[in-house]
């Protein structure tokens, strides 16, 4: 997963992060931010980070 933050003429890349191992990769749901977490869905597995800027 990357966060991008656009530019004029390319992306700068902010943050990266991986998912732990998986055994497929054929799937993808799209990721989803509601109160400051990100949800990621693969298969039957989601995952959930708290993505906050030190806000609370």
């Amino acid at each position: 997963m990357l966060l991008l933050q656009p530019a004029d003429t390319r992306f700068e890349v902010k943050g990266r992060f991986r998912l732990p191992k998986t055994s497929r990769r054929d799937a993808w749901a799209h990721p989803v931010i509601h109160d400051g977490r990100l949800y990621l869905r693969y298969h039957e597995d989601l995952f959930s980070y708290d993505i906050k800027r030190g806000q609370d």
